[in-house]
Formats: C-alpha cells, structure tokens, sequence
C-alpha cells in the first residue's frame, strides 16, 4: 500500500495508528487504490479533524447542536 501512495512504510503505519492525519490528496488516492466511495472517506477524514479540534472543549457539543442553525443564516 505505501508504494501505491508513493510513501514511507513508517509515514503509512502512522496513519493506520491515528498518529498522523492522512492528507486530502492522500486520501483520495487510498479511495482508488481500494476502489472505495472517495466522499465516505473525506467524510470520515473531517470527522477526524473535527474531533481532534474540539476534543477538550467543554461546550464542544452543546456548539456542534447549534451548528445546523448556523448554517441557515
């Protein structure tokens, strides 16, 4: 898999562990290479980064609730 992603073995084990947060372009070549659906998998790579962003924020959720009323405006 990482010579299809044209990287490191190291950088590839990284991501598989939730230590390093596959890139955009990255994740749109795993989706070829695996023949997946290329939007659930940027979905799940923003719902990553959402929840590193607000992880430790206390009104985290209390803010994502109020999300959709936001984006009405």
């Amino acid at each position: 898999m990482a010579a299809l992603l044209a990287i490191d073995i190291p950088l590839l084990g990284k991501i598989e562990r939730g230590e390093r947060v596959a890139k955009k372009e990255m994740v749109i070549k795993i989706s070829v290479v695996l023949k997946g659906n290329k939007d659930e998998l940027l979905i799940f790579r923003l719902a990553d980064q959402l929840h590193d962003v607000i992880e430790r924020k206390a009104l985290a959720d209390e803010a994502l609730k109020k999300y959709p009323v936001i984006l009405k405006k």
